[in-house]
């Protein structure tokens, strides 16, 4: 696979929309997970252009508005008129106060909140936002972003945020900027192919790109994505396909799964038998090591991926087969077997407790000193006072509180850094599982405090404020337990 190959997005578009097979995602250009400076930002987007890449793809999500302010100054230098850009809307920018800010996995970001609206107004007013921080008169595609269950936390949400976009506009505002030659193609921007079956069956798009579910150790997208979606007259965008990096070999053991997501990482699923798939990786270890120099900032979220030194601008061209090829080549060799997973979690890394999937340790590393987590039961209204919810369905609040404290200092600058819900109408009472979750931390958290409790409201209020709240699947009455976050580092 060649980054120069462009291919024609479908016949449909009002103006032709030559993409490369590689496009640049611009999710680490927020400062996604770690801070990347604006020298090697620049440098990673030159990168990308001097190595012919012309596809680029942000969103207002990416560092809450810095990732389209950093393309900007990069399309200044490339010239508006010689790439293909494409941003999202679904999430509004409001100035806030500073305990507000809503980074969800950015980092350094400015002073601002998400408001998720995909009413036409939201539509337009996200579009014109964009439009002024990317500096430029139009995009190319637009996607309605995250409208997945697994972005919205639940398929009821996913639901709620589908209908939201209909009943209320939203796809009007679409096709209305389409019509009007705004953008050129319209599409979805998610996590899961299911939906995109749902909006092809009340609306047209043009187009889908899907975050991290068709790579070369996640194969079922191949047979369930419906063949509309696939056709020639819509095109298939694969996000991260190559988000992970395979053992292959004893020699390279070391070097685990990545089970990394791009606005929050989608687990991938590995064979059990890794020596499946050591001859097609050996393979394009060989081509690549030729050609590539490490690079400290990889972005892999489009059909292929640029792997851009920040400071030196250097890039590596993908000469070697693409994932499909290689799927190909593992495919004849030997199918590969599901790997089991447990709660969401897989079990590719040793030392970590199965319990924390890969979505909930990226939360917890994201969580700065003093952030709250709440380990809820299946009768806490979590998506009414959650600004973050995971879902830990079919386990009990005791073992996810177990396996967070595994990972998770308490913090020893607070008096009561660990709270439960008060029994209603009897405050004293200790109910069964809050004396376990006492034996819990006696047993598991390296400074064991004992456990203070909160009147209902008032720890629903502080659950509003918390950065996470996990739903399990407990059904214990006060199964519900505030923890907050301490200082790691000796």
């Amino acid at each position: 696979m060649n980054s120069l190959q462009t291919r024609l997005l479908n016949g449909r578009t009002a103006r032709p929309i030559d993409l490369t097979e590689m496009g640049f995602g611009g999710a680490p250009l927020g400062n996604l997970y770690r801070k990347v400076s604006e020298e090697d930002a620049q440098a990673a987007l030159q990168a990308a252009y001097d190595n012919g890449i012309r596809y680029f793809d942000t969103a207002p999500q990416y560092g809450l508005g810095r990732s389209e302010e950093r393309f900007a100054a990069a399309i200044k230098r490339f010239g508006r008129d010689t790439i293909h850009l494409s941003t999202k809307i679904g999430r509004l920018l409001v100035d806030c106060e500073p305990d507000e800010v809503t980074p969800e996995a950015f980092v350094d970001v400015p002073q601002k909140r998400i408001v998720f609206d995909y009413s036409y107004d939201g539509v337009m007013r996200s579009y014109e936002a964009s439009r002024q921080r990317l500096q430029v008169a139009n995009a190319d595609i637009l996607f309605v972003h995250d409208v997945c269950a697994f972005s919205q936390g639940s398929q009821e949400a996913s639901d709620a945020r589908v209908r939201e976009l209909f009943d209320l506009g939203g796809y009007r505002a679409l096709t209305e900027l389409k019509e009007a030659g705004e953008v050129a193609a319209i599409g979805a921007g998610v996590n899961e192919w299911q939906v995109c079956q749902k909006l092809l069956g009340l609306a047209d798009f043009d187009c889908f790109l899907l975050a991290g579910r068709y790579t070369l150790l996640e194969q079922d997208l191949a047979g369930d994505l419906p063949a509309a979606v696939r056709g020639p007259r819509r095109r298939h965008h694969s996000g991260r396909p190559l988000q992970f990096r395979h053992p292959g070999n004893r020699r390279r053991s070391r070097r685990q799964v990545q089970l990394c997501r791009c606005a929050a990482g989608n687990p991938g699923k590995g064979p059990q038998d890794r020596g499946d798939l050591r001859g097609p990786f050996r393979a394009a270890d060989r081509r690549r090591a030729a050609i590539r120099a490490r690079p400290p900032l990889r972005e892999d979220r489009h059909p292929g991926r640029s792997e851009c030194t920040g400071g030196r601008g250097q890039s590596r061209r993908s000469e070697h087969p693409g994932p499909g090829r290689l799927l190909v080549r593992s495919q004849r060799q030997r199918p590969c077997p599901r790997r089991r997973t447990h709660a969401g979690g897989t079990l590719m890394l040793r030392g970590i407790n199965p319990l924390l999937s890969p979505d909930l340790l990226h939360a917890l590393r994201a969580m700065g000193h003093g952030d709250d987590i709440v380990i809820a039961d299946a009768n806490f209204p979590a998506q009414s006072n959650g600004r973050r919810v995971l879902r830990l369905d079919g386990i009990t609040a005791t073992a996810a509180l177990e396996a967070v404290l595994q990972v998770m200092p308490l913090d020893t600058f607070v008096p009561d850094p660990v709270l439960t819900m008060q029994v209603v109408g009897n405050p004293s009472d200790i109910p069964p599982v809050v004396a376990e979750f006492q034996k819990i931390v006696d047993d598991v958290a390296d400074n064991p405090v004992k456990i203070a409790s909160l009147e209902r409201h008032a720890f629903y209020e502080r659950a509003r404020g918390a950065f996470l709240v996990v739903q399990t699947g407990e059904t214990r009455l006060y199964g519900n337990i505030l923890l907050k976050k301490g200082v790691i580092g000796s």
